[in-house]
């Protein structure tokens, strides 16, 4: 008889949880338990008891959390064909699009593939102040965490064989709308109820600006986030192909790798093509063994018996050698004397005139402030610049201004900063903005 691995999912909402005990037996999920919680928002000690509740009813010390999708963050984003991936390059890439610092244990990334223009690579980065208050009473309860992931990507990973952009809809403490293409979470946002369907459209004219898909389908009904973390796999491995939060011990959970520079005719991801299906090319770092202590003191005696050894026979053949060869005096060598040759004074390049009507701007609403991105579109006209499009961005946790450009309009870096800061108090790094988008620059409206 072929025992089955059960697996519990917990799904964490503000102020209740969901915990289901299932399995997956050929490609379809058996449901064994289930059992909901309620608890005060914030409240430890609740918490706990809820979590030991599942321990003890579920019989389980393991189980993998479904986050408040309002608690993290999830970007997919570019990096050019030549660049060699690594952590560091993710999270400072990473930064410039979420609020909260990137701290190492509070973010994951995962290499995704390759279009004919960039590397794809999905970041996930969760509240710091939650995911401690949550390890916190997970550790209280006895109770192991396998993963974290928010709703969306579980989401994204039940509706991973259409072979079609999708925008998924689910109903937790709000609406969550999951902007999905073959396992790969484009954008997600959270809504209230009143404004869900002006959202979805805005959500899927945002993913057609940035990413040039087309979502022609909404899905809303037979979504259960539980079931996409049940078939979850990429739990422990090689840094860039597992997308998980580390939980009890962060140095066992991942190894660091780096991907190296891959062309327009490698892999193909979203856009996004198919997820990789061989392992990218890494280079793992060294890890010899120490010597031991007698070793080194073999190793340190060897050395100085080569050294006495050598210092002998070097005196032996310099003492036979003055005794026997006749003294040389030294030849001198001739030195070349450098001539000063005279050179032409460098012409002075003619100054590049900017024209503020030659950029393609989208202003987003990053504070929450009514108004604010209307009022930015009107400033930025003022001064003649081109504003194509305004909306909210993915948060209002945007305290400063963020100006995001792309590369090759860097050369108004200047003149953006110097315009803009008259108005707004600014975020002291500018940001990218992708190749394939249709904007040069984007300004995020900060609350300051």
């Amino acid at each position: 008889m072929i025992r089955k691995k059960k697996k519990v999912v917990v799904l964490l909402m503000n102020s209740h949880l969901r915990a289901v005990q299932a399995c997956l037996t050929k490609g379809k999920i058996q449901i064994y338990q289930e059992l909901t919680q309620d608890f005060e928002p914030h409240n430890f000690a609740q918490l706990v008891e809820a979590l030991k509740k599942v321990r003890s009813e579920l019989k389980t010390s393991r189980v993998r959390v479904i986050l408040p999708e309002e608690k993290t963050y999830l970007k997919l984003l570019s990096f050019s064909l030549t660049k060699a991936l690594s952590r560091e390059l993710v999270r400072v890439k990473a930064q410039l699009s979420i609020p909260e610092t990137l701290r190492e244990g509070y973010f994951d990334w995962r290499y995704v593939g390759d279009t004919d223009q960039a590397k794809q690579v999905q970041v996930l980065a969760v509240s710091e102040v939650y995911l401690n208050f949550l390890r916190r009473a997970a550790q209280e309860a006895g109770v192991g965490i396998e993963s974290f992931e928010p709703v969306s990507l579980s989401l994204a990973r039940m509706l991973a064989e259409v072979e079609k952009p999708i925008l998924a809809v689910f109903k937790a403490d709000e609406f969550i709308l999951s902007a999905c293409y073959r396992g790969l979470v484009l954008e997600s946002f959270t809504v209230e109820e009143g404004e869900l369907e002006t959202k979805i459209e805005r959500v899927k004219k945002h993913v057609q600006d940035v990413f040039g898909l087309e979502i022609s389908e909404v899905v809303r009904e037979n979504l259960d986030p539980i079931h996409g973390t049940i078939i979850k796999e990429d739990l422990k491995g090689n840094d860039a192909q597992v997308l998980n939060l580390p939980s009890e011990n962060m140095n066992e959970d991942k190894n660091e790798e780096i991907i190296e520079d891959s062309s327009p005719q490698g892999q193909k991801g979203a856009n996004m093509a198919e997820t990789p299906r061989t392992e990218p090319e890494v280079r793992l770092r060294s890890m010899e063994p120490a010597p031991t202590g007698s070793e080194k003191k073999i190793i340190i005696y060897a050395v100085i018996a080569l050294v006495l050894i050598g210092l002998g026979v070097g005196g032996f053949l310099l003492f036979t050698k003055g005794k026997n060869e006749p003294e040389v005096a030294p030849i001198p060598t001739p030195v070349a004397i450098p001539t000063a040759m005279p050179t032409e004074a460098p012409e002075p390049t003619p100054a590049v005139e900017l024209e503020r009507g030659d950029l393609s701007i989208q202003v987003l609403n990053g504070g929450g402030v009514a108004g604010a991105a209307g009022a930015a579109e009107e400033y930025l006209k003022g001064l003649g610049y081109v504003v194509a499009d305004t909306g909210n961005a993915a948060n209002f946790d945007y305290e400063l201004t963020q100006i995001m450009i792309k590369p090759d309009s860097s050369a108004y870096k200047s003149l953006l900063i110097s315009d803009l800061e008259e108005k707004y108090e600014l975020a002291s790094e500018l940001g990218e903005v992708d190749e394939d988008s249709k904007y040069d620059v984007i300004v995020i409206v900060g609350k300051g």
